[in-house]
């Protein structure tokens, strides 16, 4: 339990980390309109990711990724 908790808060502190740094700069430049398009797929691409990493994770239960690499 404590180790998807730890999950979802490093998840949550990256993904505020690239909204308020990364994203409005370079969604912007990289779109001349249709903005959201962007941001739908990149959010898409994390919550894809992640859940690949939590089956992953309960695959091994109570190991860390670093026991398991």
């Amino acid at each position: 339990m404590v180790n998807k908790i730890s999950v979802y808060l490093t998840f949550i502190t990256v993904h505020f980390g690239l909204i308020f740094f990364i994203y409005p700069e370079k969604i912007f430049e990289s779109t001349s309109k249709g903005h959201w398009e962007a941001i739908l797929i990149g959010c898409l691409l994390e919550g894809t990711m992640m859940w690949i990493y939590l089956r992953g994770l309960s695959s091994f239960p109570n190991m860390t990724i670093v026991e398991i690499l």
